[in-house]
């Protein structure tokens, strides 16, 4: 592999602190470029050598983010590029752009565009209006009671706008309901948060159609490069996150999400989920994002690094060039992936030895890197002592 091109230019400042993050800072830190994060204290961005910590503590997360990046504390770090890998974070720099763009270097965008996708109700109507397929979805009031007669089971309830509920839901997506009772008690419980929800038909078919499109986009909406992965495995099974998944050239969704994208005005990054619908044959939109996503790591493993891509942009250097991106480069994440495994095995649809074949591949892991392994070993060692802690305290007692 070649030695990354050294970039001149201003440090990096990223609102977040999960893989994506350390991406990007692994990414930009082999080309010279200085990369801080603001992430809490105990993120595994706090062990690698490519990045410097400034730790935000407190139950209010981003409220106390908005305070530091508008006030004096972030002087010292004003000029910086500013990145965001979370919904949250592209929140507070669509809604404070113009204040942040007096301090920070931001990436091109288009605010209503972006607005539009945090609010997933606003996507899919944007998306039924040019023709891109979605799941049948209704808006949820208070009373379900009308559109009782309308609704399919399972469903899944959703909030409008993710990031509004993603401590409420445990970093989930989404709660399942079977039956109407179970959808109007979820209905409920969010609104008595605050959080407002809509419900989503379920679209039938097993964890490995789902796949996802990235791209950046210009000012005139073209496209910088194209990457699609599928996933393999999910834990739980048909509803929680990806365990394991593969770059893989995926027909039908680059035309589908350039369709929605070139409608809304989209600008910068941005990638969409899709599920294909086994009963007519055509992949439905999930989701659409537009920033840095958890599949930022997953990009850079197949020559898609999408920090160095931004950057550039950002700073007004030659962009990149981009050949072909290769198929079967996997993506996993061993522990819950092991979780996935013994619930797969429990319904007589894997062996240990299926398993295990499916994870002997060129494998990229979520946290670890050769060149910067603390993170991961630092982590992995927390994970096994609460492990065994536990199991010492069951001995005990």
């Amino acid at each position: 592999m070649s030695r990354p091109e050294r970039l001149t230019g201003p440090p990096v400042l990223v609102i977040g602190g999960d893989a994506a993050a350390l991406s990007i800072a692994r990414s930009l830190w082999a080309r010279g470029v200085q990369v801080r994060a603001l992430a809490a204290p105990d993120s595994a961005l706090r062990w690698s050598r490519c990045v410097e910590l400034i730790p935000i503590a407190g139950p209010d997360f981003f409220e106390r983010v908005e305070e530091f990046l508008l006030g004096p504390e972030s002087e010292p770090y004003h000029g910086s590029v500013l990145f965001t890998v979370n919904d949250s974070g592209l929140s507070l720099m669509i809604e404070q752009r113009e204040a942040l763009a007096k301090r920070f270097l931001l990436d091109r965008s288009n605010l209503d565009a972006q607005r539009c996708m945090l609010d997933k109700i606003a996507s899919y109507e944007a998306a039924r209006e040019c023709g891109v397929p979605t799941p049948r979805y209704w808006l949820a009031g208070e009373d379900l009671t009308p559109i009782k007669d309308q609704l399919v089971f399972p469903l899944i309830v959703k909030p409008r706008h993710a990031h509004e509920a993603s401590e409420m839901l445990n970093r989930k997506k989404y709660v399942r309901a079977e039956n109407f009772e179970e959808a109007a008690s979820a209905v409920k419980w969010m609104s008595d948060a605050g959080v407002d929800s809509f419900l989503v038909e379920l679209i039938p078919g097993p964890d490995t159609t789902l796949s996802s499109y990235y791209t950046y986009l210009d000012e005139h909406g073209e496209t910088h490069f194209d990457f699609t992965k599928r996933i393999v495995r999910r834990f739980p099974k048909n509803r929680g996150l990806a365990t394991l998944h593969m770059s893989d050239h995926v027909d039908g969704l680059k035309e589908l999400s350039l369709a929605l994208w070139r409608h809304v005005g989209i600008q910068g990054l941005a990638n969409a989920e899709y599920k294909l619908d086994v009963r007519d044959g055509k992949y439905k939109l999930i989701e659409s994002n537009c920033r840095f996503t958890g599949g930022t790591p997953s990009a850079a493993a197949c020559d898609r690094d999408l920090a160095d891509l931004v950057y550039r942009q950002v700073v007004g250097l030659p962009p990149a060039h981009y050949e072909d991106f290769p198929d079967h480069v996997y993506f996993w994440k061993p522990r819950r992936d092991f979780s996935a495994f013994r619930e797969l095995r429990a319904l007589g649809e894997i062996t240990l030895w299926g398993w295990l074949r499916s994870v002997m591949n060129r494998n990229q892991l979520p946290l670890w890197s050769w060149s910067d392994p603390m993170p991961s070993l630092v982590n992995s060692a927390l994970f096994w002592r609460g492990v065994f802690g536990r199991a010492l305290t069951r001995i005990t007692r």
